[in-house]
């Protein structure tokens, strides 16, 4: 008896205890689709760089299974190693994995489209997880990568239904870029370089600011602004030494987000190039920013004796050998000779300010140069010597044969020796150069006689 009450005890609590658990070992709720009318929905990409060309793909990576209350990986992706099937009703994806994986990927694309405007739809979309991929053909900004559902649940009836979804674009670095114009980055004195800033002005962003700092050129203040592809009479501020300039631009009621601001302006190249040109873009979205370099060549000419001893005093015009025009120059206060951007038809006279003069050491060089190749013609040889009418030839080139000058040690110079003779230094016997003295000669010869013999008729008389 007392072994049947026990057994019935036991029954019991085995009874409260399942009872208890009904609900925790009772199915899922099986997904249901409902039964709105809408069975394909639109993807709407918004806040894209305006003014520019935009490459926008969605990929439907799974697809709803309510049947089987699944996710189901569509199978041209079944090598980016993403589960095969997901049960949650919100799929939870690693989206680094599949940033790279869709990166690494050129087709099995949903859908692609083209906007040159903030905004991409798509339409006809079944429900399903998408992934989102802009692309800025321009290279300005690099885009986040983004997802979208094109349904909604219902935990109290878990229903599904097809529905909208709209991405924002977010932009991860945007790094801010500057161009010029000269491609093998080697230019003159006197030369204009046009510069070209492309950045963006994030959404959100109530200011933006330009900053810029110039060395080795000046301003020309010929400034040229789009945002959004649209001129704007927006000028920058000049700093009071000429070497800088900032450029601020409002967006307090976000007119601008999402545009491509575009800066360009020329710069003439000053006697400071002589040590690079060099300028630096920084902006709000880029604080180490982008710099661009351009260089600069001394020509140099030495004269010496035939003996190689060096021989100052020698005055020196420059010939571009290409056009066989003659370089206007300018001097600095220390005696440094420039080259000013400008060529002249004729040869500039002895003692122009246009013409170096050699010092001690044999030397005069010329500052600020281009590659190509010079002449120098000698104008006025120093005391005692005659000139050397082959002149000197110079050659500025890239090192390497480079496409550009990547440092200033990149320009390399072929300098150039100018030889000349003493007057006292008398060509051979039967040159041109003793016809003169041997004439002279023969006529006083011819003077004594005459007069001896006019003398002694005289004396006979």
């Amino acid at each position: 008896m007392k072994n049947l009450k026990k057994i019935a005890t036991l029954i019991m609590a085995l009874a409260m205890v399942l009872t208890m658990n009904i609900a925790a070992f009772a199915d899922d709720p099986a997904w249901k689709l409902s039964d709105a009318t809408a069975t394909t929905s639109t993807i709407t990409v918004t806040n894209l760089k305006s003014g520019g060309n935009q490459e926008v793909t969605i990929y439907k990576v799974y697809t709803l299974n309510a049947a089987n209350s699944q996710w189901v990986l569509n199978s041209d992706y079944k090598d980016s190693g993403l589960p095969a099937t997901v049960t949650d009703t919100a799929p939870t994806i690693d989206g680094g994995k599949l940033m790279t994986y869709f990166n690494d990927k050129t087709g099995a694309a949903t859908k692609t489209t083209t906007a040159a405007g903030t905004t991409a739809e798509f339409t006809g979309n079944e429900p399903g997880f998408y992934f989102v991929k802009v692309i800025d053909k321009d290279g300005v900004v690099t885009y986040n990568p983004m997802y979208v559902n094109t349904y909604d649940y219902d935990k109290t009836s878990h229903l599904f239904s097809v529905n909208n979804a709209t991405a924002e674009a977010k932009y991860g670095d945007v790094p801010v870029n500057k161009s010029q114009d000269d491609e093998n980055q080697a230019v003159y004195i006197g030369q204009k370089i046009t510069y070209t800033i492309n950045g963006v002005i994030k959404a959100g962003q109530t200011s933006y600011v330009i900053t810029d700092n110039l060395s080795g050129a000046d301003y020309n203040k010929d400034w040229k602004l789009t945002i959004g592809g649209a001129e704007v009479a927006t000028a920058p501020v000049v700093a009071a030494d000429g070497k800088s300039f900032r450029l601020t631009i409002d967006n307090l009621n976000n007119s601008y987000d999402g545009c491509q601001v575009v800066l360009t302006y020329t710069a003439t190249v000053n006697q400071d190039a002589v040590n690079g040109v060099t300028n630096t873009v920084t902006d709000t979205n880029d604080q180490e920013g982008k710099t661009t370099n351009d260089y600069t060549a001394t020509v140099t000419v030495k004269k010496t004796d035939a003996d190689d001893n060096a021989l100052s005093g020698a005055q020196f015009a420059l010939k571009n050998s290409e056009n066989k025009k003659y370089a206007k120059l300018s001097k600095d206060d220390n005696g440094n000779v420039y080259f000013t951007g400008t060529w002249l038809e004729t040869q500039p006279e002895v003692d122009s300010t246009n013409v170096v003069t050699t010092g001690k050491d044999g030397t005069a060089a010329i500052k600020g140069l281009d590659i190509g190749t010079y002449t120098f013609v000698e104008v006025k040889a120093p005391e005692g010597y005659t000139i050397n009418k082959d002149g000197g030839t110079s050659v500025v080139t890239i090192k390497d044969n480079k496409e550009k000058a990547e440092s200033q040690a990149d320009l390399t110079v072929t300098d150039s020796t100018v030889k000349d003779t003493k007057l006292s230094e008398l060509p051979s016997t039967g040159g041109r150069g003793t016809m003169i003295f041997t004439l002279i000669g023969c006529a006083v010869m011819i003077f004594f006689a005459v007069s001896y013999m006019k003398s002694k008729k005289k004396n006979a008389q």
